[in-house]
């Protein structure tokens, strides 16, 4: 006799989001496609003259942000890339983002390599101001170009900040979205 599930196990098992299929999104390259969650708030990527930025959403409380964009090889993520594979060509993203933070300290919290279904992807999870907000980054390469998938949280809302477990499952639900 299987045992019934109880309200909370149920609740508990509802994802976060649901990714939308009207709002759909795509690398400048169109080797990209990905679906943003539903209710998600798209902005405009070029505002924020990032070239490499192509898709910018925010959740409906301003809670969270979701970034996509693609990452330039240079000889140094090529180099790293060679010797160690995609841990290394992390490790090598994570300094490279650390430099751009300027006097900003980066703690990394955790890095590790995942798949889902035939994908492989790499994600490091940071923070910069002692784990009140966290970043997670997700580094995937698709036969063509090396993208990004970035979901940090936001502090300037009044809402309170989604715990760090939520932002992860919603980092996976869009990364398990994207098709290429």
């Amino acid at each position: 006799m299987v045992d019934e599930p109880t309200i909370e196990e149920l609740i508990a098992s509802i994802p976060p989001v649901d990714l939308s299929e009207e709002a759909l999104v795509y690398s400048r390259a169109g080797d990209l496609r990905a679906a943003l969650p539903k209710k998600w708030i798209a902005l405009d990527a070029l505002g924020f003259s990032i070239p490499e930025l192509f898709v910018v959403a925010c959740d409906p409380d301003y809670s969270m942000a979701l970034f996509f964009g693609e990452v330039p090889i240079d000889k140094e993520l090529s180099t790293a890339y060679e010797s160690g594979g995609i841990a290394s060509l992390a490790s090598a993203h994570f300094k490279a983002r650390e430099a751009r933070a300027g006097a900003m300290h980066l703690e990394l919290v955790e890095a590790g390599e995942f798949t889902i279904g035939r994908r492989r992807f790499f994600s490091y999870l940071y923070t910069s101001d002692n784990h009140v907000t966290m970043t997670r980054v997700a580094l995937f390469s698709t036969r063509s170009n090396l993208y990004e998938c970035t979901i940090t949280h936001l502090p300037y809302s009044e809402s309170e900040l989604p715990s760090v477990e939520t932002m992860q499952e919603i980092h996976q639900i869009v990364l398990g979205g994207i098709t290429w």
